[in-house]
């Protein structure tokens, strides 16, 4: 059966957020982070903008699972 591309890309977000909830993110110097997502999107060829916009959705999802707010 072949992937579609929507599946593909649930797929390779799904192996994402796994990697960094396992080996987690080394760095959490605000500068250096920009540097690296804009450097990354560059090798990528997507925009800066697009890149920030896809790490922000990543992370902010994983620092809410373990920072849950009180009920």
């Amino acid at each position: 059966m072949a992937l579609t591309e929507e599946r593909r890309n649930e797929i390779a977000y799904l192996y994402v957020v796994n990697k960094v909830k396992n080996e987690g993110i080394s760095n959490f110097k605000a500068n250096e982070i920009k540097r690296q997502i804009g450097n990354t999107a560059k090798e990528l060829g997507i925009s800066p903008q697009e890149a920030q916009e896809f790490v922000r959705g990543l992370v902010l999802p994983l620092i809410e699972e373990a920072f849950p707010a009180p009920k």
